[in-house]
């Protein structure tokens, strides 16, 4: 079944306004105009499935909304007898609608399993192509805690504008050059003797940030010594301006930065080294990201951008769009967007993050034709993007205005922040093996309690003991990634976030491990019901109607709009929060009512379809967030 095409539900809800708005024509006045009505879902199931508001019929009508209500459901309680209405009441100035539960059913649960992996998408984005480009890590150093926010959350976003019919190209933006690549290289250059990741046994990005953090170190030490000095001196007693003064005056800092200048002159010996370490920590971000499940269409490099920048920001300048300041350094004045003064060119002439920037979006632009172009990067940059997008505005670039900055807050973990510099950083790979590492723990010192509780003899606590390290070997590693993904993806983006490894395992709360279990009990009720003879074939779905299998049809209807709106958000958090309701709704109804053993044949089997279409939509959903659903644990 195409995307395309309207979900049942959909249908029914459009039948439904057709015979609203054909009883409301028939209230009205000769020539009257009556505005369109909306068919919200009510504040509680036993409602109804639709509550109409009348409030916009009350003047062309002539009539107050209680009393339109109460005709509109003498209307409609007298149309019936095609199986599409069951109740129609009024309460006050709403009118509840609710569905014959027969029509409900089979349109939802017919749906969900006829169109299976497809249900929730859509082809509304028309293939129109959209560049997503996140992660955008820097050569100097491993990925830390908000890589993997960023990844995830880029990742997410990329899954569910695809399921909207977009055509999705995912880019990495690599910041391969620069000040910061140019302190690791010559740390390496003082301190690194010939060593290798190899000769070290040292994934290649934590080889070479090791040698970030042995620079700033070096640096530090150099710029406290230097303030100590000058205040001694008295030559600035401020101890703000003499920090200033000192970091200037750091000879280390100067010898990067001559680095700097030797590479982007194109230095034969100094381009050898940047390739050589460069290549170290791309072979290391791989290993990451095959980890981590993430995957780039495009990649784009800094240093392949940053010529194209520059050129431009020079064609600016001789266009009179920007200015040039007497020290020769290249400024762009967005005073009138209240954005103040921007620095393009340095006055030695090299580029600075922003002219890297200008650059790589012009070949984005080039290269694809984007509809919209969404850079997912923390808020710490959200200056930086108001000021790039103004500046390409400003000189010319119409397409501009279809950039986008998806901002995300900071992640934090319970001891605080987090410093790169200073060589605290809790890097990604050490974060995901930490999470699996509780995966696996938890699950045997379950299976441990279980054992002990149960007062089982030895063989049995043996085997028990054998089958949960089974068990753990075989979901600890998409449990724990995907605990790790829900926990960062469920927050709003533009929230800070303290993630802590061992509470987002927890098989309670609002967890990935918990929606992932309630998938995962859903086959092993399927594979019961099937062996105690539940037969689907002779299901009657209009039997289906207590508060808790309305509940799951009302998630399940529901589920569509959800992935439209958290496309047009760009917030995954959306899909999140719906996975935990829907799989809160089922574990209580499952908890209430019967499959196996059920009053009768028919309803046994019409509740497990129910439970197979919500199993359905909680695997869709976790896939939507790049989340596996095990089909045990």
């Amino acid at each position: 079944m195409s995307p395309s095409a309207p979900t049942a539900f959909a249908l029914l809800k459009a039948r439904v306004a057709d015979r609203l708005a054909t009883a409301a024509l028939a209230l009205a006045p000769e020539g009257a105009d009556l505005p369109a009505l909306d068919l919200a879902p009510p504040p509680r199931v036993d409602l109804g499935d639709f509550a109409v508001a009348c409030f916009p019929l009350a003047r062309s009508l002539r009539r107050p909304p209680p009393a339109i209500a109460q005709a509109l459901a003498e209307a409609l309680s007298g149309a019936g007898g095609d199986g599409l209405l069951a109740r129609a009441e009024a309460a006050g100035p709403y009118l509840n609608l609710t569905l014959d539960r027969g029509a409900l059913f089979s349109a939802l649960v017919g749906d969900v399993l006829a169109r299976g992996e497809d249900y929730g998408r859509d082809d509304a984005g028309g293939g129109r192509p959209v560049m997503v480009e996140f992660s955008s890590p820097n050569t100097n150093k491993p990925q830390h805690l908000g890589h993997v926010r960023n990844n995830v959350l880029g990742d997410a976003v990329s899954r569910i504008l695809a399921a909207n019919g977009h055509r999705v190209v995912r880019a990495n933006l690599v910041n391969d050059r620069g000040i910061h690549i140019c302190k690791s290289m010559l740390a390496y250059q003082r301190w690194g003797q010939g060593r290798t990741p190899e000769s070290e046994g040292v994934k290649g990005d934590h080889f070479v940030g090791e040698y970030y953090v042995l620079f700033e170190k070096a640096h530090k030490a150099e710029v406290a010594a230097e303030v100590q000095r000058i205040q001694e001196t008295g030559e600035q007693p401020d101890p703000g301006l003499a920090e200033q003064l000192a970091t200037e005056r750091s000879a280390t800092l100067q010898d990067a930065r001559a680095l700097l200048r030797r590479w982007e002159a194109g230095d034969p010996g100094v381009r050898a080294l940047w390739q050589r370490m460069n290549a170290w920590v791309l072979e290391g971000f791989a290993e990451t990201y095959r980890r981590m499940g993430i995957a780039f269409d495009r990649y784009y490099f800094e240093s392949e951008t940053y010529l194209l920048g520059r050129e431009t920001v020079l064609s600016g300048l001789e266009r009179g769009v920007l200015q040039r300041r007497e020290d020769g350094s290249v400024w762009i004045d967005l005073s009138a967007e209240d954005l103040g003064e921007k620095l393009l060119l340095r006055r030695d002439g090299t580029s600075v993050y922003m002219t890297q920037d200008v650059g790589t979006a012009l070949l984005k632009m080039r290269d694809y034709g984007l509809a919209r172009s969404i850079y997912v990067v923390a808020s710490e940059q959200d200056h930086h993007f108001q000021v790039l997008f103004s500046a390409l505005r400003r000189m010319g670039y119409a397409w501009a205005d279809h950039l986008h900055h998806l901002s995300y807050g900071m992640v934090y973990l319970p001891e605080g922040r987090m410093k790169t510099r200073e060589g605290t950083v809790v890097d990604a790979d050490a974060l995901m093996t930490e999470v699996v590492d509780a995966v696996r723990d938890l699950v045997t010192s379950r299976a441990e309690e279980h054992g002990r509780e149960g007062g089982e003899g030895s063989a049995a606590v043996a085997e028990q003991a054998r089958l949960a390290a089974e068990i753990a070997d075989e979901i600890a590693v998409p449990v724990g990634l995907g605990a790790l993904r829900f926990y960062l993806l469920r927050f709003n983006p533009r929230s800070d976030v303290t993630f802590n490894p061992r509470e987002s395992v927890s098989l309670q709360g609002d967890t990935g491990p918990y929606v992932q279990y309630t998938a995962a009990r859903i086959p092993g009720i399927e594979e019961k019901a099937r062996a105690e003879g539940v037969d689907e074939a002779g299901a009657d779905l209009s039997l289906l109607g207590n508060a808790e299998e309305l509940a799951l049809a009302a998630a399940l209807g529901r589920y569509p709009e959800v992935v439209r709106e958290a496309g047009e958000k760009l917030n995954p958090s959306l899909v999140a929060s719906f996975l935990l309701e829907l799989a809160r709704a089922f574990n209580k109804f499952y908890k209430q009512h019967r499959v196996v053993g059920a009053e009768s044949a028919p309803l046994a089997g019409a509740r497990l379809s129910l439970a197979r279409a919500c199993g359905q939509v909680l695997r869709n959903g976790l896939g939507l967030l790049g989340i596996e659903a095990p089909s045990r644990m």
